[in-house]
């Protein structure tokens, strides 16, 4: 018997560890009075979705844990949803994790988040320090698409920045080609 054990239980047992969070928050509800804690929710919903992978292996298996904490005014708009649960269409909001997303954000998100986001974006001023890393945060709560490659156009237009105010202290200011000559001027009637 022992001989079968060892024979059935390799020493070598290489499986990649899992993310585990033994005392994870719990998950918040969503009534859908509030538009700006939408984002919260389906942010917590992704984090229990990775934390817990073996369970969400499907889409419909999300969605299905998001309704879940979906109550009150929201709760009576997904309730339709839920008496056809059987549905196996992929297309079928239950089924399609990214479409619930949608439909959710179109129906209890802000309407005027794009437009909101642009005017906080116009408003972004840089920090006392001078330095635009310090506001990538700032950034990271406007923009939601393709964060890594505007950080990098952030990050290289400071270092431009930098480096010209440095050339501009270590040159002496020169004079304007307009002043003293009034042959670049033009002609006046």
């Amino acid at each position: 018997m022992g001989q079968l054990t060892k024979a059935v239980s390799p020493k070598d047992n290489k499986r990649a560890p899992t993310f585990n969070t033994p005392s994870m928050k719990a998950q918040n509800s969503f009534d859908g009075n509030q538009d700006h804690k939408l984002r919260g929710f389906i942010q917590s919903c992704q984090l229990i979705f990775h934390n817990y992978q073996e369970n969400f292996f499907s889409d419909s298996y999300k969605a299905l844990e998001s309704t879940s904490f979906i109550t009150d005014r929201a709760g009576k708009w997904i309730e339709p949803y839920l008496l056809i649960i059987s549905n196996e269409d992929p297309s079928y909001l239950l089924n399609n994790l990214q479409l619930f997303k949608t439909q959710l954000f179109s129906v209890f998100g802000d309407p005027n988040e794009i437009r909101k986001a642009e005017q906080e974006l116009e408003n972004l001023r840089m920090k006392e320090s001078g330095h635009f890393p310090l506001c990538i945060p700032d950034f990271r709560s406007l923009i939601f698409d393709s964060l890594q490659e505007l950080m990098d156009i952030t990050l290289e237009l400071d270092t431009t920045y930098h480096v010209r105010k440095k050339e501009k202290g270590s040159h002496q200011e020169k004079k304007s080609p307009f002043t003293g000559s009034n042959s670049l001027r033009p002609p006046q009637n």
